[in-house]
């Protein structure tokens, strides 16, 4: 230190004040980068998991709309095939206002309202 206060022609104080200055800015540089790393760290992982989690609900949102479409095309289907049956049956009550066919509809959503538990009237 004293060969530098000389060179420099400073005080030995002066020196021994700067190179603290210098030691603790720069373990405080250090501390910050650190700290900057662990919190850029966690953040990533927290997005990372919240991606997750709406990818996993997407997923189950389509397979819940793939389900209820399957269970709509069954009753489609059911209702046209009684539809069908109705009007075999009698194929001149076809031509009438309100036939079969309206029955065998007001039927199945009866039916139907009965499964999921609501009233039909």
């Amino acid at each position: 230190m004293r060969g530098l206060a000389d060179l420099l022609g400073v005080p030995r104080w002066l020196v021994l004040a700067a190179a603290v200055a210098v030691l603790v800015g720069g373990s405080a540089l250090l501390v910050r980068c650190h700290d900057r790393g662990v919190i850029d760290g966690h953040e990533k992982a927290r997005s990372a998991r919240q991606a997750r989690a709406a990818s996993e609900a997407d997923r189950t949102a389509i397979a819940n709309d793939a389900q209820r479409a399957q269970v709509r095309a069954a009753d489609s289907h059911k209702m046209r095939e009684a539809i069908d049956h109705a009007e075999a049956i009698d194929p001149q009550a076809v031509r009438q206002p309100a036939g079969p066919a309206v029955r065998a509809a007001a039927d199945s959503l009866r039916d139907r309202a009965e499964r999921s538990g609501g009233t039909a009237n």
